[in-house]
């Protein structure tokens, strides 16, 4: 993020997701013998896997009973690829579902990045507000008196402004208005507190005031 905000000082750059996906935590249980069992990941190898035996594990001899040796006794997939896939989400503000608008709207910064499987982000929206028009992320305009940036989330949370990368302003809340005082890159991050934590929910495309 450091590195995004340095470099969209001097040139814009749209932010979307990568998910990193290689599902690799599959837990797995493995037969040695009729006393003995291989405990890891589906990408370990066996020497790297920790050996249970019967003698302090009993369980074992009904795990292994009727089985043979290199056989799978259980296996609990912790990462598959449709719950990776949905860890983070680009929502492109596109006209309409074609190649060209989604192309088009992806390299005007017009796009948002969400963890949706934490609260459905629909509807997010970040704007900036002039005698002029109205401009939306991804968006460059020239620095004017009275300009507003408006910011929209679908429920409430803690709200981020961010200019140059440094804090502009902050809220609780599910919307936030801020008056332009100086050019600069303003971007949006919404945080939720989810298990006695604060995580990024949403993060928006800067809008460029230059």
């Amino acid at each position: 993020m450091t590195k995004w905000d340095a470099e969209t000082r001097t040139r814009r750059l749209t932010g979307i997701a990568a998910n990193d996906c290689h599902h690799n935590q599959v837990l797995v249980v493995k037969m040695v013998d009729e006393t003995t069992v291989l405990l890891g990941t589906n990408v370990d190898k066996d020497e790297s896997m920790r050996k249970l035996t019967a003698d302090s594990h009993p369980g074992i001899r009904q795990l292994t009973n009727g089985k043979k040796a290199g056989d799978i006794l259980a296996r609990v997939d912790f990462d598959p690829y449709y719950r990776s896939f949905r860890n983070m989400t680009t929502h492109i503000l596109a006209p309409e579902l074609t190649e060209q608008a989604v192309r088009s709207a992806l390299q005007k910064g017009h796009a948002y990045v969400s963890h949706d499987w934490m609260g459905d982000a629909s509807g997010f929206a970040f704007g900036l507000k002039s005698s002029a028009a109205e401009s939306v992320m991804g968006d460059e305009v020239k620095f004017e008196e009275g300009q507003r940036l408006a910011v929209n989330f679908p429920l409430s949370c803690h709200i981020r402004l961010l200019r140059n990368g440094e804090k502009a302003a902050e809220e609780e809340s599910d919307k936030l208005e801020y008056a332009v005082k100086s050019p600069g890159v303003y971007r949006v991050e919404g945080w939720l507190a989810l298990d006695g934590e604060s995580r990024p929910w949403i993060y928006s495309n800067p809008i460029y005031v230059r």
